[in-house]
């Protein structure tokens, strides 16, 4: 009967203790998945099984990998996706330990271990219906894959036709990197004009100011995950109004109150991943002038009865000079009293009427 050699389990290694006390990935004959952001290193450990019942003596096994089902290429230390490497487990040549489930008698001294690519040769005869394993330390170049790409394993002989019952696949997984765009605002003050006339309240209108924030819409594949998502500027001119006064208003405008509170985002991920920020509130508070009336004139009386009747009349506190005789007397204190009060807004002389020899109510002449 002819030789029937089989690939009929594996298993994904890390070279993190000695050929026969490192650790594995997976457990027994279960595909992996592994995130890199470089060149990354791992062990693969096949079973050599001979199921035909005839001895396979001095068996080669040569390494390869197939991906995104682009077709087999031999693994060699220069080999561009996957390449054979150096490795701290094990030396090149060194016999493999039994460590999966093969059966019946195992070849303990089959130079199993490669960190070339090729294992076994004269030192691994696989006694009829027995089993032999070979181990290489594997490295992924980072430059020459993509996240979602699939590798495959196997092993082929040149001595032997080779039956695949079982055959490995690695996903690669590629971390991505979102960085949603930034919002950019740009606002604008109103500078209002004011009349003021009449004794008038004025209120200028308020400003209203709506900001709408992003939502980015993230869609990623692969794992590890970095969402940043962009920032907020927001630039406030202030205004400066323009106030146009008359009648000795005296004008003094409001001020402008502005709360801005800062979004923090929230961010949900989920498988296809979903970036959710948070919002941002603005209030706004617009200003109401307060407009203050004031009134700069005076009166100046001449005489006293003047000045108890300018103020029964007009509630203002009068000045009054002193009392006078004679027209010509008068008119000169008229005369200073304008020089004396050049602001004064009104002036007044009295007459008494005495033809019945009693006096009379106070009549004001303006002057």
């Amino acid at each position: 009967m002819a030789v029937d050699l089989r690939q009929t389990h594996f298993r994904f290694g890390k070279d993190d203790g000695t050929e026969s006390t490192h650790t594995f990935w997976q457990a027994e004959d279960v595909n992996h998945s592994q995130q890199i952001t470089a060149d990354w290193i791992l062990l693969l450990r096949f079973t050599e099984q001979e199921a035909g019942g005839t001895a396979a003596g001095n068996t080669d096994a040569i390494f390869q990998y197939n991906k995104n089902g682009a077709g087999w290429v031999d693994i060699t230390t220069t080999s561009s996706v996957v390449k054979a490497v150096a490795v701290a487990a094990f030396t090149n040549g060194q016999a493999c330990t039994k460590r999966l489930s093969g059966t019946g008698t195992f070849e303990t001294t089959g130079a199993g271990c490669t960190e070339d690519g090729s294992s076994g040769g004269n030192a691994n005869d696989i006694v009829a219906s027995g089993n032999s394993e070979t181990e290489a330390g594997l490295q992924i170049i980072y430059a020459n894959v993509v996240s979602g790409d699939v590798i495959q394993f196997r092993f082929r002989s040149p001595d032997w036709t080779v039956t695949y019952t079982v055959t490995p696949s690695l996903t690669v997984l590629i971390p991505v990197v979102v960085i949603p765009g930034a919002l950019a605002l740009t606002l604008t003050m109103f500078a209002p004009t004011v009349l003021v006339s009449d004794n008038k309240i004025v209120i200028p209108g308020t400003l209203a100011l709506t900001l709408t924030m992003y939502a980015p819409a993230v869609i990623v594949s692969g794992g590890g995950i970095t969402v940043i998502p962009g920032t907020l500027a927001l630039t406030l001119t202030m205004f400066v109004p323009t106030v146009l006064v008359s009648d000795n208003k005296l004008i003094t405008p409001g001020t402008l109150a502005l709360i801005l509170t800062a979004f923090a985002p929230t961010i949900v991920v989920t498988n296809h991943i979903t970036v959710t920020p948070g919002t941002v509130a603005l209030i706004l508070t617009a200003f109401a002038p307060t407009i203050i009336i004031g009134y700069n004139w005076t009166i100046v009386a001449l005489v006293e009865s003047t000045k108890t009747y300018c103020e029964a009349h007009t509630g203002i506190t009068v000045d009054t000079r002193r009392d006078i005789t004679g027209e010509a007397d008068q008119n000169q204190i008229i005369a200073d009293m304008k020089a004396a009060y050049p602001t004064s807004t009104a002036y007044y002389k009295h007459h008494h009427n005495h033809d019945d020899g009693a006096n009379q109510p106070c009549v004001l002449e303006s002057v």
